[in-house]
């Protein structure tokens, strides 16, 4: 710590104000997508097969689906869509439109064979998992309140 009332040289302000050139900008500030792009390409950091750590451009999310990279879909989120949905829609040869829901028969999200799979409305699904929990009885079945 520098002791009260000490005074920098001029050659030395001098230095720090050459060190510190360049870092006076907004907070915040964000670099142009092109920009963005030159630097990725002068850092050699390639996307997809190309990078050093790509694992075949799959993985399991936390609620336990498996999720393919497939940048082309329509429906895609950040270049990735839910593995059951496209073998879904490649049986049927249509896109899945967001309302319909791909249910897992065995339960096992895992398992994404044909056999294993159907497509249901939102409501059609909520109905089986209630009927199905009224059955294990982890909940209780609806009744309807007199009025």
């Amino acid at each position: 710590m520098m002791p009260k009332g000490f005074k920098h040289s001029p050659e030395t302000i001098e230095k720090m104000r050459a060190a510190h050139k360049g870092h006076g900008q907004k907070v915040g500030y964000r670099h142009t997508d092109e920009t963005r792009a030159k630097m990725r390409a002068h850092n050699g950091q390639k996307s997809g097969p190309l990078n050093s750590c790509w694992r075949g451009g799959s993985h399991l999310t936390h609620f336990g689906y498996v999720k393919i990279r497939h940048t082309a879909h329509p429906f895609a989120k950040n270049g990735y869509v839910l593995e059951h949905r496209l073998v879904m829609e490649h049986h049927l040869g249509r896109y899945l439109s967001p309302s319909e829901h791909v249910h897992h028969t065995n339960g096992d999200r895992t398992d994404n064979h044909l056999e294993n799979l159907s497509v249901m409305t939102n409501c059609e699904h909520v109905r089986h998992h209630r009927l199905q929990e009224v059955a294990l009885g982890t909940r209780k079945p609806r009744t309807r309140q007199p009025t």
